[in-house]
């Protein structure tokens, strides 16, 4: 569609509480099954979509899932072992064990999930657990750990999706960010595509509505 290229790294950027983790999901939920991304672009087929987060829990993860289906209207089935009430797609695995992408052994063992699920596209949310910030700000350091699995992901034809907050003062004047506002150094030069997401206005509690500036 408009707003994600195969086979390049993405990036997902906003401030805390600014739906981006709900963005995500919504686009790999997309992904997975073919429904417009945000009701609105379209995807050209469906595709094997894995997330890994550590942000919300598995149960929260679910739910949220299962609300942005009900609103796109995808079938869910109820799983004969559990009971619970799932999405009707095979094409979406979710995990919640983090790994070390400066880890030589869970680089490898991202390798095998994605030739073993066949996956085209990886979703890791927020990438900030993922990854040793203790040189956040060494663009030489911190680069190294995003080559190693954006490369591991361009060599296997994968699409990398990277979740991550922006820098402590951005986003708040309600204005679009820019790429510059992602927080630690390197990620502008690593992303090849990027969505980032704030507020255009305070949140208002009593409606739960939220107002979003999204440039991509």
């Amino acid at each position: 569609g408009d707003v994600l290229v195969k086979g390049q790294p993405m990036l997902i950027v906003g401030p805390m509480k600014s739906m981006k983790t709900s963005i995500l999901l919504d686009l790999c939920l997309s992904l997975a099954t073919g429904v417009p991304f945000l009701n609105r672009f379209d995807v050209p087929r469906k595709c094997k979509v894995a997330i890994i987060s550590g942000e919300s829990g598995l149960a929260t993860i679910r739910d949220t899932l299962l609300r942005i289906g009900k609103g796109r209207r995808i079938e869910t089935k109820k799983t004969k072992t559990t009971k619970r009430i799932v999405l009707q797609t095979d094409n979406l695995l979710i995990s919640d064990k983090i790994p070390q992408l400066g880890n030589s052994q869970h680089l490898a063992a991202i390798r095998a999930m994605i030739i073993e699920q066949k996956l085209e596209v990886l979703a890791i949310d927020p990438c900030y657990l993922a990854l040793d910030g203790a040189d956040a700000a060494n663009i030489m350091v911190f680069g190294k750990q995003l080559a190693g699995v954006s490369q591991l992901c361009q060599e296997l034809g994968v699409t990398l999706i990277l979740c991550h907050h922006t820098k402590k003062s951005s986003g708040a004047n309600f204005q679009p960010l820019q790429l510059t506002d992602a927080a630690w150094a390197g990620f502008g030069e690593h992303a090849r595509q990027w969505i980032l997401v704030n507020h255009r206005e305070r949140f208002d509690p009593d409606t739960g509505l939220h107002k979003l500036n999204m440039v991509v």
